[in-house]
């Protein structure tokens, strides 16, 4: 005790998640009979950590918490990711009889991917229950801890994850009662919340504008929960769009180019392109046209019926008058990228017609010649991008 006092005597003893220790200085859990206690919609910052055993620090790999159920239902118990954790845990939930032996319940991982746990089981009232965290991560570090978040029961806010008008929100937990519902950010100018005291909520788009917003309920379900938090993120008015250029030889003043916008549904749909600020006289969903300058900007937002404006997405073209020829072309085995010592370059990228970068080369900034080897390349048409310090100039190239 003496030894852990003295060596964490410069950590933070109030807080231990503002100064984190590399050993169990706040959860003193490694044993049934050591389990701290955890509350129906709590969530608790948790972490594996390194022990004292008189010689040397080791690692501690098992926690346990405890669980008195204050009324009955089925609910989830799950760990989680912890921002600032330096190593993911890989955990495995068991949940136990108050006796500490008897297996009522157990998860490893959540999915394939996913390496925390989850479970539900249906807690009977009064009942005390053991809850054991181990980490079957084999990465030990010394002085790195396996930070987690561990969870059971609470409220989620149901309701649809995009809203268009309006939309209703409610908690799926009963008796629920003081309840406070609250938007952020606050205020905005997208949606607005309708009698944020009512149980379910109405949320409603304003001015057919789009914009992410979280909704939060704070409330009390006794006796099963009191001061409960709720939250889920909602995503008001359209997608952003999406839109793809297509410009061959180059993104130059006077070059053509083809941009193809996202389909969007919800209703009659708009699409509104602007070139360098200007509205364009085309609406449709695909526009042809040339580059006016050497620095173009194309942006698109939609327009929809039945649910208003989509923030605009943009995308900005620059071109400078450098050039460059290839030989021979077409080729087999190399060739010669040479911009007759009108600029230099220090990258050249060599892509197929679906965009994969098939080679890549970085060479000293001052470069004005190189021979690249393309003997790898299968039979097709290629585009040759070099770039010289400011933008991308690109030339056709033929490999049979």
């Amino acid at each position: 005790m003496l030894h852990s006092i003295e060596r964490g005597r410069f950590s933070n003893l109030r807080n231990s998640w503002v100064t984190r220790s590399t050993y169990d200085e706040y959860e003193p859990d490694n044993t049934p009979n050591m389990a701290r206690p955890i509350l129906l919609g709590q969530i608790q910052e948790r972490n594996f950590h390194q022990q004292f055993n008189l010689s040397q620090w080791t690692m501690c790999d098992v926690d346990w918490v405890s669980y008195t159920a204050n009324c009955s239902g089925t609910y989830a118990l799950q760990t989680s990711y912890q921002p600032g954790g330096t190593i993911l845990p890989d955990t495995r939930l068991t949940l136990f009889a108050a006796n500490g032996t008897t297996q009522l319940a157990q998860n490893d991982d959540k999915s394939a991917t996913d390496k925390f746990s989850l479970m539900s089981y249906p807690f009977v009232a009064g009942t005390t229950y053991l809850i054991r965290i181990e980490n079957l991560n084999p990465v030990m570090v010394s002085y790195n801890n396996f930070y987690y978040n561990l969870s059971i029961g609470g409220a989620s806010v149901l309701g649809a994850d995009n809203l268009c008008r309006s939309q209703s929100y409610t908690l799926d937990i009963p008796n629920t009662s003081n309840v406070v519902w609250t938007i952020a950010p606050s205020p905005n100018n997208f949606v607005s919340i309708n009698n944020p005291n009512a149980n379910p909520v109405t949320l409603s788009q304003i001015s057919g504008r789009s914009g992410n917003v979280t909704l939060t309920a704070t409330f009390n379900a006794l006796p099963c929960i009191n001061n409960g938090t709720a939250s889920k993120t909602i995503h008001v008015g359209l997608n952003a769009p999406v839109f793809s250029i297509y410009a061959p030889n180059g993104t130059c003043q006077g070059q053509s180019y083809e941009a193809i916008g996202s389909s969007i549904g919800n209703g009659t749909v708009t699409y509104n392109w602007y070139i360098n600020g200007v509205l364009n006289s085309y609406h449709g969903y695909k526009i042809r046209d040339v580059f006016p300058t050497n620095n173009t900007r194309i942006e698109l937002e939609v327009v929809s019926s039945s649910c208003g404006i989509s923030e605009k997405v943009k995308q900005d073209f620059t071109c400078t008058t450098s050039r460059f020829a290839l030989s021979p072309n077409p080729s087999r085995t190399s060739v010669l990228i040479d911009t007759k010592n009108t600029v230099s370059f220090s990258e050249i990228r060599i892509i197929d017609k679906f965009g994969n970068i098939k080679k890549q080369v970085k060479v000293p900034s001052d470069t004005k010649t190189y021979t690249l080897d393309i003997s790898n390349l299968s039979t097709d048409i290629y585009t040759v991008l070099v770039f010289d310090g400011v933008s991308w100039t690109g030339k056709t190239l033929s490999v049979f």
